[in-house]
């Protein structure tokens, strides 16, 4: 028997209980017995992801291309954040057919967030979470995931986060430039966001869809200002306030914004460093897809 969002999750959801979560389908058939054990079985996990992660967008496709009602959205809708990012904290997102599949699984779940805010009527401008008054929505995050171009036209590896300041078309961000070096910028969108493609626009808000609030969106902001001029640098624990990288700097801003923006368990590894990439950012369940901006630069967000 298919089970799909029969319930809505509680609003804290330990590690420790997964097994007993209601994930949104039996197809493909392990992923239940898949989101229990994966902790635990790494033979068993890799195998899954080889095989399984196809079937499971397919799942996740058909489900968001369909039309619902405003109840059915929101009783829909948190379940789908919540499961989703439960199952990629066990994909493997070294494997390129997975990182293909963990952008298409992004879209499929920004495309029920769009139909969530349209049903809701949180497309319309909110000057209380803009830059004075335009439409430049400080706190969101802007995105564009790993196979994208970046802004040498050239396909990321990793992808790429800023966070929109409230200065108007200004975004901070940790990046490596040619001609301003490696470190964090408070600067026009435009200098890294020209030439990108599959640009989204995600705000942060509750697993429940309640947007993060002025105060919350201040800090965060705040945060990354504070660090504008610091250097560029892989090579740093999460914990580290001295050296960024995109979406560690994302991370951490919103971290002082009261939402934690990170995988459950499975961090990326490199050269003994544990990394939060920005497809981490993108499918947490806090982050709800506001806009697709595609190859077009972001003026009013």
């Amino acid at each position: 028997m298919k089970k799909t969002f029969i319930s809505i999750l509680s609003s804290v959801v330990l590690i420790t209980n997964l097994c007993s979560l209601t994930t949104f389908a039996e197809t493909p058939k392990n992923i239940s017995t898949y989101i229990c054990s994966y902790n635990t079985n790494t033979e068993a996990k890799k195998t899954f992801n080889s095989i399984q992660i196809k079937d499971f967008y397919s799942e996740l496709r058909n489900l968001s291309s369909k039309s619902y009602s405003h109840s059915e959205i929101k009783n829909i809708i948190a379940n789908v954040h919540r499961n989703v990012e439960i199952y990629l904290d066990g994909v493997d997102k070294n494997n390129k057919i997975n990182q293909e599949y963990m952008n298409k699984i992004s879209d499929a779940v920004g495309d029920l967030d769009l139909q969530y805010n349209k049903l809701n009527n949180l497309n319309s401008v909110n000057y209380s979470v803009t830059a004075k008054s335009t439409s430049w929505r400080f706190g969101d995050i802007l995105y564009y995931g790993a196979l994208q171009n970046n802004a040498n036209g050239e396909k990321s590896l990793t992808g790429h986060t800023a966070v929109l300041s409230t200065k108007s078309k200004y975004v901070i961000e940790a990046a490596t430039t040619g001609g301003n070096g490696a470190k964090v910028f408070h600067w026009n969108v435009s200098n890294i966001w020209s030439n990108t493609t599959g640009i989204k626009q995600y705000k942060v808000a509750s697993w429940l869809g309640k947007d993060a609030s002025i105060e919350e969106r201040e800090k965060a902001v705040k945060y990354g200002l504070n660090q504008v001029g610091e250097p560029y640098s892989l090579k740093t624990t999460l914990s580290n306030e001295s050296n960024w990288y995109c979406s560690k700097l994302t991370y951490r801003m919103w971290k002082d914004g009261g939402y934690s923006l990170q995988p459950l368990s499975n961090y990326t590894k490199i050269n003994g460093y544990l990394l939060i990439l920005p497809v981490d950012i993108a499918n947490d369940s806090n982050s709800w897809l506001y806009k697709k901006w595609g190859s077009e630069l972001p003026t009013n967000a």
